[in-house]
C-alpha cells in the first residue's frame, strides 16, 4: 500500500510524541509498503521540505524506509503566540477557540505549509490511506485534506486523550467534525473507551511497540533500583522513595553498599528533593532525561524498574520496561491492560499503594537480581504491532474498493 502518516512531531524529535508514528513507519515501509511521514520541521527556524521539488524526491527515494516530509509553518504569528501564552487578556483563548471551530485546531500555520504540498503529494504519491494520530487536532485536519485531495479513506489514531487537551466546550463538535475517519485506531483500551464516549465509533487498539535491537545481548546484574521518566504525582512519588528508603534501611551495612538508585527523566529537580534522605544510604544517580539506548542498558541490568503511575493516560514506559525483562513496580497500582502486557513478554508487573508495600517488593527483587526468566522481547516488537496496523489499514482500503 501507498500509506500516508500524519503526526506533529518531527521523528528526531527527543519526546516520546514522535516515537509511535515515527517507528510504526519503520516497520510498515519495512513490510514493503510505501510510507509517507508527515511532520512539522524539527524547529520552526526550518525550512522543511519545498514544494518544487517534491515530486522529484519522491520518484528518486528508496521506499526501504519512510520519505520524512517535513513542513514549516507558514504565517500566523499571532496563532503562534497564542499557544504559547503571549497575548492579553482572553485575545488567546479566543484566537484558540476560533482556530478549533472553524478550522478544526490551533496549528493553522503548519495546516498552511501543507497546504501548498497536498496536490504534488496527491498526484506524484497517489496515497491508498492516510492515518493520521491525535496529539493535536491539526493532525486529522491535515489527514482529512490529504484524504480529499487524493481520493482516499483517512484513518484516525488517537495517543492522547481527547478531554487532557480539547477544551470542554468544543469536544462535542470537533467531535462530530472528525467522526467522518473510515476508522479509528487506539494506543490503550482507555483510548477506545475515548473513541466511543466522544466520537460514538468503535475503535480498535494498536499498542505501541519496542525495537528489540537497541537492548543489549546481556545486560551485566546489579543491584539498582531505577525510576524512569514522568513524576505526576509527588505524594505517590513520596510513597515510592519512602519505600525504597525503607527496605535499604533494613539491609546490612556491606550489602547496602551494592544498591543504588537511578533516575532519568524530565522531573530530576523533584525527585532529586525527595531523595535527600535515600542518599545517605546507598548512591543516588539522578539524570536529566537520557538517550534510549543508554537508559535501556541500565534497565536491563537492574533488580527492579519503578514508575509513579499517571491516572491520567496509559504509560508508553511499560513497553521499554517490560523489554528490559526486570520485575516492572509502579505506585499506585497499574492496570490489568498493562499487567498483560508486561506478562506477554514474561515479565512481572507489581503495584502499590503504601509505602510498606513498596518496601516489601523491593526487598523481594533484590533478594532475587540476577535470577529473572528470558524476556520475549519479540511479542512487544515494532514490526509485531504492525502486523496488526496494517490487516487495519488494508480492511480500510479494500472498503473503498
Amino acid at each position: 500500500m501507498r500509506a500516508v502518516f500524519v503526526n506533529h512531531c518531527h521523528p528526531e524529535k527527543p519526546h516520546v510524541c514522535a516515537v509511535r508514528m515515527r517507528e510504526f513507519a519503520r516497520a510498515m515501509a519495512g513490510r514493503g509498503h510505501q510510507v509517507v511521514l508527515l511532520t512539522e520541521t524539527l524547529s520552526e527556524e526550518e525550512r522543511g521540505q519545498c514544494p518544487e521539488v517534491l515530486a522529484d524526491r519522491l520518484a528518486e527515494h528508496d521506499w526501504s524506509a519512510p520519505f520524512c516530509l517535513n513542513i514549516a509553518p507558514a504565517g500566523y504569528e499571532r496563532l503562534s503566540q497564542a499557544r504559547r501564552g503571549e497575548l492579553p487578556g482572553l485575545a488567546g483563548k479566543a484566537l484558540l477557540s476560533m482556530h478549533y471551530l472553524f478550522y478544526g485546531g490551533v496549528h493553522r500555520d503548519w495546516q498552511e505549509g501543507v497546504r501548498r504540498c497536498l496536490p504534488i503529494l496527491a498526484e506524484s504519491f497517489q496515497p491508498d490511506v492516510v492515518w493520521a494520530t491525535f496529539g493535536n487536532a491539526t493532525s486529522w485536519q491535515i489527514a482529512r485534506d490529504i484524504a480529499g485531495e487524493s481520493a482516499c479513506p483517512w484513518v484516525a489514531d488517537l495517543k492522547d486523550h481527547w478531554q487532557s487537551f480539547i477544551p470542554a466546550v468544543l469536544r462535542r463538535p470537533l467531535a462530530s467534525r472528525y467522526g467522518d475517519a473510515a476508522a479509528f485506531t487506539a494506543f490503550s483500551d482507555d483510548h477506545v473507551a475515548t473513541i466511543r464516549e466522544w466520537f460514538r465509533r468503535p475503535g480498535q487498539v494498536v499498542y505501541s511497540g519496542i525495537d528489540p535491537a537497541l537492548y543489549p545481548e546481556q545486560a551485566l546484574p546489579a543491584q539498582t533500583i531505577t525510576l524512569t521518566g514522568a513524576v505526576y504525582d509527588e505524594a505517590d512519588l513520596a510513597v515510592l522513595i519512602g519505600g525504597i528508603e525503607a527496605a535499604v534501611r533494613e539491609m546490612e551495612a556491606p550489602a547496602r553498599q551494592e544498591v543504588r538508585f537511578c533516575y532519568a527523566g524530565y522531573d530530576a529537580d523533584m525527585v532529586r528533593a525527595q531523595t535527600t534522605g535515600l542518599e545517605k544510604l546507598i548512591t543516588v544517580d539522578i539524570r536529566e532525561q537520557q538517550p534510549l539506548g543508554a537508559w535501556l542498558e541500565v534497565l536491563s541490568g537492574a533488580a527492579v524498574n519503578c514508575y509513579v503511575k499517571s491516572s491520567r493516560t496509559f504509560h508508553h514506559k511499560i513497553f521499554d520496561l517490560a523489554g528490559a525483562g526486570k520485575p516492572v513496580l509502579t505506585v499506585p497500582p497499574e492496570t490489568d491492560e498493562a499487567r498483560n502486557i508486561a506478562a506477554l513478554a514474561g515479565v512481572t508487573l507489581s503495584g502499590a499503594v503504601t509505602a510498606g508495600e513498596v518496601a516489601e517488593l523491593v526487598q523481594a527483587t533484590l533478594s532475587k537480581s540476577g535470577a529473572d526468566s528470558p524476556v520475549d522481547r519479540r511479542a512487544l516488537s515494532w514490526e509485531q504491532r504492525a502486523g496488526i496496523l496494517e490487516d487495519i489499514l488494508q480492511s480500510v482500503i479494500r472498503g473503498r474498493e
